[in-house]
């Protein structure tokens, strides 16, 4: 799948590619699928349907899965528009489970991921996730701040707890001050904090 991953592949490539994956299916570790489904979601050549013919893998695969592989999957599966119910609660369910697990990367990917899809997810998915953003609050950089602040200023919709949402104001603000930040994650958390109301 080393060429897939480039996305450079044409449509003939990857229909070709789909019956070899599909005959092999069984095959695969979660390490191999995650490559498949992310490499699938990020292609334009590719046919997305893939996916749902892999949805039962996944659900196979993802408790042997490690936190990146597992957060990888879910972007894959939230960015190509193939997320169905039953498996956004299973990703929920696994975040749950490994919550002790995830660095600040995977973190706020799965709030990012989350917040893309309508600001989905049960109470409980987001007591975890916050519980574990707080623990690790100080090991959050630019790029996990910038997925953090995505959609920040719809704060009536907003998944985040007043107490969670003022340390991340805290951090950015820790970050500049020790110029630690930079422009681009800067300038994408302004412009999802321009329309937030006065205090």
């Amino acid at each position: 799948m080393s060429y897939s991953k480039t996305q450079n592949g044409s449509v003939q490539f990857y229909q070709a590619m789909e019956k070899h994956i599909i005959a092999c299916k069984d095959k695969f570790s979660s390490f191999d699928l995650t490559n498949i489904v992310y490499s699938y979601s990020k292609s334009e050549s590719a046919n997305k349907d893939l996916l749902s013919d892999l949805e039962a893998k996944v659900f196979e695969l993802i408790p042997k899965a490690n936190t990146l592989e597992m957060t990888n999957m879910l972007a894959a599966y939230a960015s190509s528009g193939k997320m169905t119910e039953r498996l956004q609660k299973m990703f929920e369910q696994q975040f749950k489970a490994k919550f002790e697990e995830m660095n600040a990367e995977d973190i706020s990917k799965f709030y990012y991921y989350f917040t893309h899809m309508n600001f989905a997810g049960d109470g409980t998915f987001y007591k975890y996730l916050q519980k574990s953003l707080t623990k690790l609050i100080k090991t959050f950089e630019g790029p996990d701040l910038r997925f953090m602040f995505y959609k920040f200023d719809e704060e009536e919709r907003s998944r985040l707890n007043t107490g969670v949402r003022g340390r991340l104001m805290d951090r950015v603000s820790d970050l500049i001050k020790e110029n630690k930040i930079k422009g681009y994650d800067l300038n994408e958390i302004y412009n999802n904090t321009k329309n937030l109301k006065p205090n």
